[in-house]
Order: structure tokens, then C-alpha cells, then sequence
């Protein structure tokens, strides 16, 4: 229904720019132009599904200026949680510029849309994300963003465990986690990345390709409760050994994100 609708547009936005060019055949006479411009109107949706997910009460109000389609006060219903955002469109240059951001999204649900089976796996997520995506050439996306995921079971990724001491399910829904990152050359960059539980504290950087090549670098900071807690001893101590065993257990993620293998990789040594 969109694409229909964006072709009767470029049909009609075409066919005023064709009748401006030729609408005086005399020297002498007035030269008459057109113009085409849209507001006011609220475009809807019942179901939109972009990139693998699915988007429920789909809503928007187009606008037209100038050489840009404007697509404002985009909001929808998506897996438990609310997205709202706004697309810009440069019919001259064929650029997507898009803004969007999400709210109390159900981490379970989108990673089992992505073939994910791991059900204790769960979080709330929210975040926003900036980007530019050239027309008919989505490699070339560039953009930024951030994301934050609360009351979540992170930790409870097998791949994670591997790298924690102890029951990881006795801190169901009390891990967090938090990135920036940035879309550039065919990849996700996480500039920084922090997931937070009771055990530990683990720290993120590398990069996600967007055909799904891992190059991550994991950093383990375990807290050490029981020594911290010996009055004069333990915030000495504490800190110390945390140090020492987040050099001994770093670790590093590759291979594809359907088939991720972890590599621990003490004080970063060569591969």
C-alpha cells in the first residue's frame, strides 16, 4: 500500500513539474507553474512490517515541500512497547533520513522473531537511533544511536554464563545493560557497551556486520560482595582482585550471530 502510494505521488509530482516546463508555447506569454503540496492528511495502517518486524496501528501525517517528503508524528505498537518517530525524504537525491525511537519493548519477543530459543532471556528496552539510508543502497546506511534494557535476564545467554562464577538464574531480572554505537561501513560500531548484574559487571566494544560477522570484546568485572563487605580488608581487596580477573577472563565474541563462539582470550593475546 506505501509503494502504491509513493508511485501515484511521484506520478503526480512529475506530471505538475512537466505542465510548469511547458506551460507557455509563446515568447511572450505569462509562464505558468505548478505546484504540489500535502498536509494535513493522517495515513494509517493496520499492519506494517519493515526489516523482519512487525508494527501494529501504524500512523502518520505526510507533508510536501519544496523536494522533501515528510512523514511526522510516526507512531506504532510493537512487541509489547511504542515506537515514534519521523522520515524525511529527498526526492532529489533518493536520501532516507529517519528518526525513531522505542519504549518498554519486549526483549523476548524480538529476539524470537529472530529465531532466537533462549525464553530466559527477557528485558524491557528502549533507546532511539539517527539515520541516513541512500536510495537503493541500504549498505550505505550511516547513523547513531543508543539503547538501555532494564529488569532484564541477560546473563543467562549460555555464551555469558561461560564467563561468570555461580548460578546466573539467582539474578533473574535484575541485569541492565546500556551501548552507544554508530552505523558505518556495513556495520553496527559499539563505541561503548556496559551489562550490569549482581555477579558482575561486563563492558562491550567492537562491531556487529550487517550480515551478522561478530567482533566483539568482552571485559568481565566481578564484584566480589563477600570480601568487599570485611570492615578495613575488603575495599582494598575487592577492587584489587576485580582488576586481576577482568584482565585473566577477557574474552572475545566471533563468528555469526545465529552461531557465536567465544574465544577467552587472557590480557588480549594475538588469536
Amino acid at each position: 500500500m506505501s509503494r502504491a502510494w509513493l508511485r501515484g505521488l511521484a506520478l503526480v509530482l512529475g506530471l505538475a513539474a512537466r505542465l510548469g516546463a511547458e506551460g507557455s508555447s509563446a515568447d511572450d506569454a505569462p509562464l505558468l507553474t505548478y505546484s504540489v503540496s500535502i498536509g494535513g492528511q493522517v495515513l494509517h495502517a493496520n499492519t506494517l512490517e519493515f526489516a523482519g518486524l512487525a508494527f501494529r496501528d501504524v500512523v502518520a501525517k505526510p507533508s510536501y515541500s519544496g523536494s522533501t517528503l515528510t512523514f511526522s508524528d510516526c507512531q506504532a505498537t510493537a512487541y509489547g512497547g511504542t515506537v515514534a518517530g519521523s522520515v524525511q525524504i529527498n526526492l532529489e537525491t533518493g536520501v532516507y533520513h529517519c528518526h525513531c525511537s522505542v519504549a518498554h519493548i519486549d526483549l523476548g519477543t524480538v529476539l524470537s522473531e529472530f529465531g532466537g530459543n533462549n525464553a530466559n532471556v527477557t528485558g524491557t528496552v528502549s533507546g532511539w537511533a539517527d539515520f541516513d539510508i541512500p536510495a537503493q543502497r541500504v549498505a550505505g546506511l550511516t547513523g547513531k544511536g543508543e539503547i538501555t534494557v532494564t529488569k532484564g535476564s541477560l546473563v543467562q545467554l549460555p555464551l555469558l554464563t561461560n564467563l561468570l562464577v555461580g548460578d546466573p538464574s539467582n539474578s533473574k531480572g535484575k541485569d541492565s545493560a546500556n551501548a552507544t554505537f554508530e552505523f558505518r561501513l556495513e556495520r553496527i560500531n559499539i563505541l561503548s557497551g556496559q551489562l550490569n548484574s549482581p555477579a558482575c559487571r561486563i563492558a562491550i566494544r567492537g562491531t556487529v556486520g550487517f550480515d551478522g560477522d561478530l567482533r566483539l570484546q568482552l571485559t568481565p568485572w566481578f564484584k566480589f560482595d563477600l570480601i568487599d563487605s570485611v570492615p578495613g580488608l575488603g575495599p582494598i581487596v575487592a577492587p584489587m582482585l576485580s582488576s586481576m580477573s577482568s584482565r585473566v577472563a577477557k574474552a572475545l565474541l566471533r563468528g555469526q550471530i545465529t552461531h557465536p563462539v567465544l574465544i577467552i582470550n587472557p590480557f588480549l593475546k594475538k588469536e
